[in-house]
Formats: structure tokens, C-alpha cells, sequence
């Protein structure tokens, strides 16, 4: 999961190896470009680079969804790597996309891309909210809601700093989800 959040890194990281291998920056600036120019990194290095890192990810969901035949979170996950893909291989593939000047109209495929795109960034900054930090899990926020006031009641009159955290114990997300009796955690 982290190399996806990484492949622009990686992209750079590229470059930084080809400036550094070829001995371009001992060059005059005026001399400088083989490296930007290139069409190996450009057409092949660069786009296998954004590419690979989410397809990789979306190849584990598929096989976690084959190997368990569980399809939350297996195939919703994989969901959200195949609409990264979606974007970064249209982004990349087609670099028309750039070279629009201010006064042209938006293209259909244009507005495609800029709708899968947002599409994408809502359900992965959704996915993440809600599954990888768990603040949609309201089991696990009363398990450290528990926590929390086990903490609280040891330092309870002590010190400042659990007066704090007592009010951020009461204002966080936990405090709306209910136990089974219909309680207020």
C-alpha cells in the first residue's frame, strides 16, 4: 500500500538517477535535457513507474477476494485501485490532456478523465476514512473510547493535559455511536 502512495516518488527518483548516472549536471544548464527529453523515461520508464505500483495492489485485492470469496473489502478495495489506474493510465497515455490553451472548450474525453478523477479522489479519501483509519468502524471506536476513559479516570484531577484529552475523549466520532442498550458511549 505504500509503494502506490510513493510511484510519483518513484517517477522522480527516475530522473534523479538519470541526471546523477549520465553525468548530465556536470554539464552547462545550456547543455542540460537529455534526460527530460528522453524518450525511454518519458514513454516507457515513467508510465510503467505510475502504473505498476497500483496494479500490483489491485492484483492482491483480486487475489484476496479469490483466495476468501469475501467480497467487502477484497473487491471495494479493488475498486479503488482500478479507479487509479483508470486515471493514471489516462492521464499518462494521453498527454493531449496538457497541452490545452485557455481559450479551447473542455473535450468530452477531457471531461471524462476530470469526472473519473474526482470520482477516484472522493473514494479513496472515503476508503481511507473509513477502512484504513477505522473512524467508520463504531466497534472500534468503543473499544478506544474504553480505553480512553480507563486512561482518563487514572489521571483524572491530575493533570491539564487529560482534561484535554477528556474533551476530545467527548467530541470525538465514537461518542455518536451507541451500544446495544441504546447508551451513549
Amino acid at each position: 500500500d505504500l509503494i502506490t502512495s510513493l510511484a510519483k516518488v518513484l517517477v522522480d527518483l527516475a530522473y534523479t538517477g538519470c541526471y546523477a548516472l549520465s553525468g548530465e549536471f556536470f554539464l552547462p544548464l545550456t547543455q542540460q535535457g537529455a534526460c527530460s527529453s528522453s524518450v525511454v523515461l518519458d514513454r516507457v520508464l515513467y508510465p510503467l513507474l505510475l502504473v505498476l505500483p497500483s496494479s500490483i495492489r489491485l492484483s492482491q485485492c483480486l487475489r484476496q477476494y479469490y483466495d476468501t470469496r469475501k467480497r467487502h473489502p477484497a473487491l471495494t478495495n479493488s475498486l479503488k485501485y482500478l479507479m487509479t489506474l483508470s486515471v493514471t493510465g489516462l492521464g499518462v497515455f494521453h498527454k493531449e490532456f496538457s497541452h490545452r490553451s485557455a481559450h479551447e472548450a473542455i473535450s468530452r474525453y477531457q471531461l471524462a478523465w476530470l469526472t473519473v478523477y474526482f470520482a477516484s479522489a472522493l473514494y479513496s479519501f472515503g476508503w481511507d476514512v473509513a477502512m484504513d483509519w477505522g473512524l467508520g468502524d463504531c466497534t472500534l471506536a468503543r473499544v478506544h473510547a474504553s480505553a480512553w476513559r480507563s486512561e482518563l479516570d487514572r489521571w483524572r484531577g491530575v493533570h491539564v493535559p487529560s482534561i484535554t484529552r477528556e474533551h476530545s475523549y467527548n467530541s470525538a466520532p465514537s461518542r455518536r455511536c451507541s451500544t446495544g442498550s441504546g447508551a451513549r458511549v
